[in-house]
């Protein structure tokens, strides 16, 4: 084993050990922004899974309004006790 060897003397990395040494120097910063983006793409997935079959009040309410007037411009209001919700 050679006890001469000093890191800081050694020659530079080449190739894909360049990379590497990039990467892992920066490894928290890569490591910040993958998690950023993994949680943000899971919960961007489960909150577009939640809207899915989901009518809002405000359709609802859209929905009987056209129908309501629908009648009226046809000419055939409901009976007393017969309007929609």
């Amino acid at each position: 084993m050679n006890t001469n060897y000093i890191p800081a003397l050694a020659p530079p990395p080449k190739g894909i050990a360049r990379v590497l040494r990039f990467v892992l120097r920066a490894s928290w910063i890569t490591a910040w922004f993958c998690t950023k983006l993994v949680f943000s793409i899971i919960y961007h997935f489960f909150a577009g899974l939640s809207q899915i079959g989901q009518i809002s009040e405000k359709d609802i309410e859209t929905h009987y309004a056209q129908k309501e007037w629908d009648r009226i411009v046809a000419g055939n209001r409901p009976r007393d006790g017969m309007w929609p919700m």
